[in-house]
């Protein structure tokens, strides 16, 4: 499963927060199906496209029997 990630994501996790993949905007839980190298794949891309690069912690729960994934990041200090 190829998914780019959204403008907002990398909004979000730059000034810090946490991203639910999974979970609408408004909060209803769908749960996600992810490969092997799902995760890997999020992580780097969330890298690549940060300056300066920010790597999120993730984790993979559920939620109502549906698999979700966080990425979570830390405020970056301004330069």
């Amino acid at each position: 499963m190829k998914m780019l990630l959204k403008h907002s994501w990398l909004f979000r996790l730059a000034k810090g927060g946490t991203v639910y993949v999974g979970v609408t905007d408004s909060g209803e839980v769908k749960g996600i199906q992810i490969g092997k190298e799902t995760i890997q794949n999020w992580i780097n891309e969330v890298k690549n496209k940060t300056a300066p690069q920010i790597i999120p912690d993730v984790e993979v729960i559920t939620i109502e029997n549906k698999t979700v994934v966080t990425l979570i990041t830390e405020i970056v200090p301004q330069v």
